[in-house]
């Protein structure tokens, strides 16, 4: 599936996911009084498939191949704090790498593997558009600093590379159910993955009293 497929499909789903749960909880607005915000605090931790952050070096011939690729995926630990119903602040750091296995054109022999591993801190505005005690929709958009560092295969010498870019985040939509412990999965596009699935923890500062 090409990107512009995927967007359009995320785009989709959006609007579909958005239609039918305002129909399905429009009238769940109850016969008791909503309940006072309280503000609370969120931890996060997250995988994500093919993060768009990898810089990988290409920019001078080669006098090898790549015979092998894979990625780590972005794995993401977050902590959030609600500042209101329907809105959030998130601070974010990701780790991503690269690993391309690289044989010589002339004989087909193993010379090394190329390895590049990117750092991302990335604050992020979160905009939760159905709030419910068992389900939040929400998007978000986010923009940070990313730091790689890699080696690659030019020849059977190694060469060395490091480097600042930056990073960012769009998600149509997510979905995170559950209350205290919660699990969530995101669409979107930027260094956290175009898929992401992970898990986390909502507390408050409130002290109880009887």
């Amino acid at each position: 599936m090409d990107r512009r497929r995927l967007i359009r499909n995320i785009i989709l789903l959006s609007a579909a996911t958005t239609m039918t749960v305002t129909a399905l909880a429009g009238d769940r607005r109850t016969r008791k009084e909503r309940q006072p915000f309280i503000p609370q605090h969120e931890v996060r931790v997250s995988w994500g498939a093919s993060p768009f952050n990898l810089v990988f070096d290409m920019s001078y011939p080669r006098r090898t191949y790549v015979s092998k690729t894979s990625f780590s995926g972005a794995v993401t630990a977050s902590y959030g704090y609600q500042l209101k119903r329907w809105l959030s602040l998130h601070a974010n750091l990701t780790y991503s790498g690269l690993y391309q296995r690289r044989n010589m054109k002339s004989d087909k022999t193993y010379v090394g593997t190329d390895r590049e591993h990117v750092l991302t801190f990335m604050p992020t505005v979160r905009f939760t558009w159905l709030n419910r005690p068992a389900i939040r929709l929400y998007s978000s958009v986010g923009a940070g600093a990313a730091m790689y560092l890699g080696r690659t295969f030019v020849s059977a010498e190694s060469e060395r590379y490091r480097g600042y870019t930056v990073a960012m985040q769009i998600t149509p939509l997510g979905i995170a159910f559950g209350s205290s412990f919660f699990g969530y999965v995101e669409g979107g596009f930027g260094a956290h993955g175009w898929i992401v699935a992970g898990f986390g923890y909502r507390f408050n500062d409130q002290i109880k009293s009887r």
